[in-house]
């Protein structure tokens, strides 16, 4: 605490560049064009001097079309560590005056930048945050710089964005990533394990991942934990190193949290900041490895109560093991327990795509079926809805390379425990004699 603690607002993120490039995009005009501002905003500069003492006048247009007028005047350039500076509004907006001190620390390869306001008084930081929504518009500010940086450092340093939404509480996913117990138990590919796991989710906590592969290699991940807001967000350097411990390559993760109907949406966004000279920016492996981690914490957080989950594993490589579950000829004659045949009326494999069918019982009874296609990741998952009309669930396949085959994990998750509970014994024993039927279409099907 300090003695203006009650009139201050700080905001913290972190920058995959260095402070050099962070600085200049924050003191140049044509850079503070394209990004400078809550979302939806946009600004003309009428002059910028970026010296002690120097102004720069704008006007800030708000997505209504208000427009805002302000003023800076510097009082401190020290490039590339801090700028302090004093700002002001005009015409109606005049009342607003407080003082910014913004500092750039370097950190690895980029950057922390604190931004700290300070205002006359408790009752005008109350205003602008109650009024104008301060503390969420910085947030966008930065998060505007963010987006600029990443274009104007240009796609080499590698960017990858990730959404998954788990059918859990944001409490219980909050957990499973902060707490090293949980965390070992789901990070990593598919067939890692981490006998050693070391997380410490605060500011400065150490990571200590030992990451070991199914034959025993062993991938360690060093880092530091830079940033953490309870059940909202964590940003942390990542060093992935080779056996020999020696770090591959640098890498600045930002992962933010959302409890949304559905259960908690988590958004991972990786950057790469540096990498050893003979290392290219690993996109795919990136993409490949947060996807089957993903895939992994979705099984850690499956509930009993609501899921019911087979698996096995097949004799042939993904790819062929996807077909069988993308291809409509292939599905359908496989598709439901032994006995049953499918009529398919319609079948669009894409995201919001509809699957419809007529499953026929061997009693002569027909049972009308569709579903929602969610996710189609070639040849690692599928995710669709299932609407009914008899029953509702959402499943979730998934296929692993495993031991020269393929492991297929098939997840159905109830919204209604009860309706779960009492079809459980049928379901199980019926999605045994599913994957019965799709073995015998493998080793059928060249």
């Amino acid at each position: 605490m300090t003695d203006t603690a009650d009139r201050e607002i700080r905001l913290t993120r972190f920058f995959a560049a260095p402070p050099e490039a962070v600085f200049t995009a924050w003191t140049t005009a044509e850079a503070v064009a394209r990004w400078w501002g809550p979302d939806g905003f946009t600004i003309t500069t009428e002059s910028m001097q970026v010296v002690p003492g120097g102004m720069w006048i704008y006007t800030m247009h708000g997505p209504d079309g208000t427009d805002y007028p302000n003023w800076i005047r510097y009082r401190t350039i020290d490039r590339p560590r801090r700028l302090t500076y004093e700002h002001g509004g005009g015409g109606d907006f005049s009342a607003i005056h407080f003082e910014v001190t913004v500092d750039f620390e370097p950190v690895g390869h980029g950057t922390r930048v604190t931004m700290w306001h300070v205002f006359p008084t408790a009752e005008a930081r109350d205003l602008v945050v109650q009024r104008y929504g301060a503390i969420e518009g910085g947030k966008q500010h930065l998060a505007n710089l963010g987006e600029y940086l990443a274009q104007a450092n240009g796609p080499e340093r590698g960017r990858l964005t990730l959404t998954r939404t788990f059918a859990a509480p944001l409490a219980a996913v909050w957990r499973a990533w902060t707490d090293p117990v949980q965390l070992a138990q789901w990070w990593g590919p598919a067939g890692f394990t981490n006998p050693t796991c070391v997380f410490e989710a605060r500011p400065g906590g150490r990571i200590d991942i030992a990451m070991t592969d199914p034959e025993g290699g062993v991938h360690p991940l060093a880092g530091t934990v830079l940033q953490v807001d309870p059940e909202e967000r964590i940003v942390f350097l990542g060093l992935p190193g080779d056996p020999q411990g020696r770090p591959l390559f640098e890498v600045l993760n930002t992962l933010t949290f959302a409890a949304v109907p559905e259960g908690t949406r988590v958004t991972i966004t990786t950057e790469v900041l540096a990498l050893t000279p003979d290392i290219g920016v690993p996109h795919d492996d990136m993409a490949v490895g947060w996807n089957q981690s993903l895939d992994r914490l979705d099984d850690h957080l499956a509930d009993p109560a609501q899921d019911i989950i087979t698996t096995r594993v097949f004799p042939v490589p993904p790819e062929r093991a996807f077909a069988a579950w993308t291809d409509p000829l292939l599905l359908a004659r496989w598709w439901g327990p032994q006995g049953f045949t499918n009529t398919f009326h319609h079948f669009d494999l894409r995201p919001g795509g509809d699957w419809r069918f007529t499953m026929h019982g061997p009693d002569g009874t027909d049972y009308h079926n569709h579903s929602v296609f969610r996710d189609i990741t070639p040849p690692e998952r599928i995710r669709f809805d299932h609407l009914g009309p008899m029953h509702r669930f959402a499943v979730l396949a998934t296929f692993t390379a495993h031991d020269g085959g393929t492991r297929v994990q098939f997840r159905m998750r109830f919204n209604d425990v009860e309706e779960c509970r009492r079809l459980r014994p049928f379901i199980l024993d019926a999605n045994e004699q599913n994957f019965d039927r799709l073995a015998a279409v493998l080793t059928t099907t060249p």
